[in-house]
């Protein structure tokens, strides 16, 4: 599945998220996990990186933090 990431909160989005705000948002990579989006956006330099509270945590409740 494809990811992005917003360049303002570091909030990772998938794809199909309604909430993701597309002129702030590019693209992190292509993941199996919400989790491993996450890893990657830290790993990029996002250092606030979190998952989105909507599309990110109903499969993977430890990707969202804050």
């Amino acid at each position: 599945m494809k990811f992005y990431v917003n360049k303002d909160t570091h909030e990772v989005y998938r794809e199909t998220c309604d909430y993701i705000n597309y002129p702030h948002v590019i693209f992190l990579g292509v993941y199996d996990y919400s989790s491993q989006s996450v890893a990657a956006a830290l790993r990029q330099g996002y250092s606030n990186g979190d998952g989105c509270s909507y599309c990110c945590s109903y499969c993977c409740p430890t990707c969202y933090t804050k």
